[in-house]
């Protein structure tokens, strides 16, 4: 089918990565004790697994579902350590949030929002790799993911507001934090000066403003579409489509879309 198996594995185990850590630490729900972690692993993989992947339940596989249970298992114990440090209480997972940059709508789902106490939130996101490849990006200012989310709550906030002491909460989140959780060696990469987690293993803070440079590319990008202009990233970066790039939009040739976000003249080019 054309996919690379070894991509596809990494994104199957985060999303079975992210579930387990959905139902174990829920909102509203007092922090799992650690036997109940340990409990519970296995059952909730097997529900992920029936849910995402079921020719993972077959034999072949066991070494492969025995290997993910371990690894979530530490990840999940890790987790719930920075938690109780934090005395952090979850007020929402997987909760799809809705704003705007710019003056653009903008909507994304965070994978878990947290409170503490003095009124401080951080937007939470799991990421099912180690900190190696993170950090880079957030130390140059590339990262952009979880500053959308924060935008958000800060720009709108939940898409329902079923939830009504959830939206009393985060509106009244004096400052708002992002933390990335790393799953395979437990590091926490956040912006958050939070003074309890001092005594928390893998807590690193980066000081520097982690998502600036992403945030103006993002912005550069939004102008060029807003003024009818689309590059494609290739040899040439920054010429318009194939006939100064040398690039055939192969996927763009007849798309519907190429006259709504061109300008009048390059849209006929296009076409």
């Amino acid at each position: 089918l054309g996919w690379e198996p070894e991509r596809l594995d990494v994104m199957l185990q985060g999303t079975l990565t992210h579930q387990v850590f959905e139902e174990l630490f829920q909102a509203s729900n007092p922090i799992p004790e650690p036997e109940a972690i340990n409990s519970q692993i296995e059952p909730l993989l097997d529900s992920a697994i029936r849910t995402h992947a079921p020719f993972l339940r077959a034999a072949q596989w066991q070494v492969e579902r025995k290997h993910l249970a371990s690894s979530i298992h530490k990840a999940a114990l890790a987790w719930r350590e920075v938690l109780t440090t934090l005395n952090a209480e979850v007020l929402g997972t997987e909760e799809w949030l809705a704003g705007t940059l710019d003056g653009l709508p903008i909507h994304g789902q965070a994978d878990i929002l947290l409170g503490l106490p003095d009124d401080r939130l951080l937007v939470v996101d799991y990421k099912k790799s180690s900190a190696t490849s993170r950090r880079p990006r957030m130390q140059k200012g590339y990262d952009s993911q979880a500053n959308l989310y924060r935008t958000m709550l800060q720009t709108g906030g939940p898409k329902s507001e079923d939830n009504t002491a959830l939206l009393e909460k985060l509106r009244a989140g004096e400052t708002t934090g992002i933390v990335y959780f790393m799953t395979n060696d437990q590091t926490s990469l956040t912006d958050a000066l939070v003074v309890e987690s001092g005594s928390i293993p893998g807590w690193e803070v980066l000081e520097n403003d982690v998502s600036q440079l992403a945030m103006e590319l993002i912005r550069e990008r939004l102008q060029e579409v807003g003024a009818g202009q689309l590059y494609l990233n290739r040899e040439g970066d920054g010429q318009f489509f194939d006939k100064q790039a040398g690039v055939k939009p192969y996927a763009l040739d007849n798309s519907a879309l190429i006259p709504l976000f061109t300008a009048p003249g390059e849209a006929r080019e296009a076409e």
